[in-house]
């Protein structure tokens, strides 16, 4: 337990004396991308962006270190962000019903004290008038949970009692088009 421990933790080092070099030498690239496209972007997400290595640490990460992979990802999730006002969310924004079908929550912890964020399948079926809706109400879930616990990761749980087909591969859909442009790795347990 003591060797996995330790190797975690070295491999970390690495990970982030690697990405150190890495913004380093990209610097004034990645400055450039969103100089050119800052009116795309909500200023409170570059601002962070710029002031946050751990962030700019994570998108390197998720993308295998790819700076160009990278760039593409910081651009697309903060045209989401803004697109979906996720700074500005708060549950005024979300229509009453979402929450009544504890669809998407938090609760509990797992074995290793990460929160745990569930969906219930059975509750996800594909509408696209209320796609943009379900999007907005998982942003809003994600960032009240980032902002209260910043830098812990979660859990995802998907509770798939009762979900047939329809739900499963709507959920999928849906799951896949939104949280990598949320910025997965900025949240959650691997």
């Amino acid at each position: 337990m003591e060797l996995e421990r330790c190797c975690k933790e070295e491999w970390a080092k690495l990970a982030k004396d690697r990405c150190a070099k890495l913004v380093k030498s990209y610097s004034a690239r990645l400055e450039a991308v969103i100089a050119a496209k800052a009116e795309k972007y909500d200023p409170r997400d570059v601002e962070k962006l710029q002031k946050d290595d751990d962030l700019v640490h994570n998108y390197l990460q998720w993308r295998l270190f790819n700076m160009d992979d990278t760039l593409k990802m910081i651009d697309e999730s903060f045209q989401w962000r803004k697109e979906y006002r996720v700074n500005d969310l708060t549950e005024n924004d979300i229509p009453t019903w979402m929450f009544d079908t504890g669809a998407v929550y938090l609760h509990g912890y797992d074995k290793e004290g990460n929160k745990l964020f569930w969906f219930r399948v059975k509750m996800h079926v594909k509408d696209a008038k209320t796609a943009s809706d379900k999007k907005r109400y998982v942003a809003f879930w994600l960032e009240r949970y980032a902002r209260r616990e910043p830098g812990m990761p979660l859990t995802v749980v998907f509770d798939m009692t009762e979900s047939g087909i329809t739900n499963i591969v709507s959920m999928a859909g849906f799951v896949w088009g939104v949280f990598p442009l949320f910025f997965l790795s900025r949240y959650f347990h691997k």
